[in-house]
């Protein structure tokens, strides 16, 4: 048995939210595996996970709107997706994204 440790959680924003909605528009729209991806899942493993239709590819989107991303956030960020990639799910997640 796979388990998470859902170890934050994030306050609700029209940022926050505009910036999950671009990021998934991204998955449906520009992504090369767009194909792929038939679900979605919000503020899960991250912001955005596009998932296939088993849920056996996971596509990891780190959003961040904020207009003022210092460099300490960029690097949370990309540590987000780091965790992911090295968490038990680690052979399921096939590309992480910074958006």
């Amino acid at each position: 048995m796979v388990s998470y440790t859902f170890a934050s959680s994030e306050r609700t924003t029209a940022s926050g939210n505009d910036g999950e909605t671009k990021a998934m528009l991204h998955l449906l729209d520009f992504d090369e595996q767009n194909d792929e991806i038939s679900a979605f899942a919000i503020d899960c493993f991250n912001d955005v996970t596009g998932m296939d239709h088993n849920s056996f590819r996971l596509y990891d989107v780190q959003s961040k709107a904020s207009k003022n991303n210092s460099p300490k956030k960029i690097g949370e960020s990309l540590v987000t997706l780091f965790h992911n990639f090295t968490s038990e799910f680690s052979d399921y997640f096939v590309e992480e994204i910074l958006f």
